[in-house]
């Protein structure tokens, strides 16, 4: 019985990055998006943490049929998407809830 040295279609490189990303305790990986071609796979979007960032392209470098990685992941602990911890990044009113300036929009338009 031979074992076959055919590359991984990307597809299923894809499911195995994710697979293993999601398996690893170490790794938030809810905010990673992943593209692979060729076997290459980019990692990009967000992780709380540098280590993760780190233990995140080692891992998927150690995967069957990955070529090669290349780690555009950003450190962000969340400040960037929802500002500083404590401080509101808009007010109660834009957010949609009864009396909100969403609300009024949507009955001046119907």
């Amino acid at each position: 019985m031979s074992v076959s040295n055919a590359p991984i279609p990307d597809q299923r490189l894809v499911d195995d990055v994710i697979r293993a990303l999601a398996d690893e305790a170490d790794i938030d990986a809810g905010e990673i998006l992943i593209q692979v071609q060729d076997g290459h796979v980019l990692l990009s979007g967000d992780v709380p943490e540098r280590a993760m960032k780190q233990r995140a392209e080692r891992l998927v470098a150690t995967l069957p049929g990955v070529a090669g990685v290349r780690n555009l992941l950003n450190v962000d602990d969340g400040s960037a998407s929802f500002g500083p911890p404590g401080q509101a990044v808009r007010g109660a009113d834009h957010q949609g809830g009864p009396g909100s300036t969403a609300e009024f929009d949507l009955e001046e338009d119907g």
